[in-house]
């Protein structure tokens, strides 16, 4: 059974690449420098670039005629051109929602208005009961957990007054109109430092996959850490919006803190809308956080994340060979 995956962010080439892993016919349409290391070996020959224009992510659907479609969820031209093209063929759709947050809005912009998936992955009971309070079909909506978050593996211990700062291109995705992006969120962050010097020994400035280098970082930031992965071995503390990079922090056993200026009403952060952390939107609350004890708490939240690959793979019908 052929797979297509079309997969336009890179959380959700994270969350299935697990588990198209174990199908030696798995196809991914995505940017490779996306998929995490330990998958580039498996995905060496089988990945498609990403297309420049939204028609050809349904030419690439065409050429491939998959058996099973995977697409993920952004609320992008591009998937719903792939959602057609799939339909057109006969493949079986499965949706994938890879972030804990906007979940019907996800869905249905990222496939035609008269389409629904076959099938839809989230990653847990209160996402699956978001999308069933928009009227979607209960026998739709799979919980199977977070692949890419079950393998996090833990972090050495280290200090937690060294810090690393995760953004991620939250005016470039439209999240300005909640009234708050990177650049306020590490403003804060710098003005905290400034303010309680004690709290800190190092800040590094990390980029999204998604971003350039920018301007941002300066005399206030130690260095710009490329390297996310690396930087969270070396800093107790991780802090940012609301990436999937910091609940990867979290499950890795660092202190984490979302910062997201002046408390919209919507909380995209997956760890303080679960209870995990609290979420702070003034210098005082980024501070409290910071004072607080580090220990982590994540064993309750990595234990439901076990089994999350197996899930996966049974959604999506693949003959396991692990």
């Amino acid at each position: 059974m052929s797979i297509l995956a079309v997969l336009t962010q890179p959380g959700p080439v994270e969350f299935v690449a697990p588990a198209l892993g174990r199908a030696s016919d798995a196809t991914m349409v995505t940017d490779a420098r996306w998929l995490p290391p330990a998958d580039r070996p498996v995905f060496a020959d089988r990945v498609v670039g990403l297309p420049a224009d939204p028609a050809d992510f349904a030419h690439a659907v065409r050429v491939h005629r998959p058996a099973t479609l995977v697409v993920s969820t952004a609320g992008k031209a591009e998937e719903a051109a792939a959602v057609a093209a799939g339909r057109d063929i006969g493949a079986r759709i499965v949706q994938v929602v890879d972030a804990p947050y906007n979940h019907l809005t996800r869905v249905r912009g990222s496939a035609p208005p008269d389409m629904r998936a076959d099938a839809i992955a989230v990653i847990a009971e209160r996402d699956r009961a978001a999308l069933l309070e928009g009227n979607i079909p209960a026998e739709l909506v799979t919980v199977v957990g977070h692949p890419g978050w079950e393998r996090v593996p833990s972090a050495p211990a280290a200090d937690p007054r060294r810090m690393v700062f995760l953004s991620q291109p939250i005016l470039m995705d439209g999240f300005a109109r909640y009234g708050y992006s990177e650049t306020a969120a590490w403003d804060l962050v710098r003005a905290v430092r400034r303010e309680r010097p004690d709290l800190f020994d190092r800040l590094y400035w990390a980029p999204h996959p998604r971003e350039a280098r920018p301007a941002i970082p300066d005399a206030e930031c130690d260095a710009i850490a490329d390297d996310s992965a690396r930087a969270l071995r070396d800093c107790g503390t991780a802090i940012g919006i609301f990436s999937t990079a910091l609940t990867y922090a979290f499950l890795s056993g660092r202190r984490v803190v979302s910062v997201q200026p002046g408390l919209p009403g919507e909380d995209f952060c997956a760890l303080s809308r679960g209870g995990w952390i609290t979420r702070c939107g003034t210098k005082e609350e980024i501070a409290a956080a910071l004072e607080a004890d580090s220990e982590s708490t994540a064993a309750m939240l990595r234990s439901e994340m076990v089994g999350s690959a197996d899930r996966l793979v049974g959604l999506l019908g693949i003959a396991d060979t692990k």
